[in-house]
């Protein structure tokens, strides 16, 4: 067996090097009213719920949700489409919404959807299983731009993207808030990678989601792009920094004026820190140190658990049976006392 892996397993298995901050109360205000954001607002839309009993288990039932937003004011037509795990005990039961990694892997969503709805199946969850879109910045035409207009039009379009996929959580919440048998005060989302920036904003922008659990996120996105590490970003970053003639400073004062809006430390206020956990790569080349600080102190330091891997190794070791599913547990019982 591979030694790297044993120490990996038994670093893992030990809690070594695991950093817990546990939520500490403070004096100050601890949960604010929310104004209403206009620029999350969404239209009306239309709910099909197609049954699909050959996904039947024992505890549950599959339903594939459709819900559609005619096209209005130039906007398409947009369906949001997701995979609904109802419980088949009676009453009303708690909700997770998962959100997809958008444009990455499908794996460790679904394996957390698996994982609140078949081994847990006495916690009494009904989920959601969002359905995975493209990749909410298109790093092809980002290659490609040659001024700063086109670049800060890019922008703005992933900037839409975002925005639209924070809609999607909302939609679903307003669904979920039609259904008898969801308990409309326990409703919780989880988001993984740029899955937990879209979460969170969610959370920040709306008052009806209770908790939520943030994996790999963090704050100022701009920075992440300016700065990050991350291959996929810092290839077209140093493509487009010299056919402008910038450095990394110029692009994070150009572009954050713009990504302001999908920040979610601009809406630190609007967050409960009871109810929300964080779970962080202490290794993570993808999303600088100051990020994710940023964002823990933005929510006014709720609790927190740094794990000793990369942003990619996080989810090989701590979201697979090679950690012993130690991701998906830790966020089960952390929905199950706090949701």
């Amino acid at each position: 067996m591979n030694p790297l892996f044993l120490i990996v397993l038994t670093i893992h298995l030990t809690g070594c090097v695991v950093i817990k901050l546990p939520y500490v109360n403070n004096p100050t205000p601890r949960y604010l009213p929310q104004r209403d954001y206009t620029e999350f607002r969404y239209d009306k839309f239309q709910t099909e719920v197609a049954p699909e009993n050959d996904r039947e288990t024992k505890n549950y039932l599959s339903h594939r949700v459709v819900l559609t937003t005619p096209a209005a004011n130039e906007r398409p037509e947009r369906k949001t489409t997701a995979r609904y795990l109802e419980s088949k005990t009676p009453g009303k039961k708690k909700m997770v919404i998962v959100v997809p990694i958008y444009g990455s892997s499908e794996f460790p969503p679904q394996m957390l959807a698996i994982t609140l709805s078949q081994w847990y199946a006495d916690a009494d969850y009904n989920v959601i299983l969002l359905k995975d879109r493209d990749g909410l910045f298109d790093w092809k035409t980002i290659y490609d731009v040659s001024n700063e207009e086109e670049l800060k039009n890019e922008i703005g379009k992933s900037v839409e993207s975002i925005i639209e996929a924070v809609r999607d959580i909302r939609r679903m919440v307003d669904w979920a808030w039609s259904r008898p048998e969801i308990d409309q005060k326990r409703i919780g989302v989880v988001g993984f990678s740029i899955g937990a920036i879209t979460a969170s904003l969610a959370m920040g922008t709306g008052e009806r989601i209770s908790g939520g659990v943030l994996v790999t996120g963090a704050g100022n996105p701009a920075y992440i792009l300016s700065y990050s590490q991350a291959k996929f970003i810092a290839k077209p970053r140093r493509i487009i920094l010299k056919r402008l003639d910038w450095t990394q400073d110029v692009l994070f004062q150009k572009i954050s004026p713009q990504m302001r809006i999908i920040d979610p430390v601009s809406y630190g206020k609007n967050f409960n820190p009871e109810r929300i956990l964080i779970l962080e790569a202490m290794f993570d080349e993808y999303l600088p140190q100051s990020t994710r600080e940023n964002l823990w102190l933005s929510l006014r330091r709720p609790e927190r658990i740094i794990l000793p891997y990369g942003h990619k190794t996080l989810y090989l070791f701590s979201g697979t049976v090679f950690g012993l599913n130690y991701l998906d547990r830790t966020i089960a019982k952390f929905f199950d006392e706090k949701l």
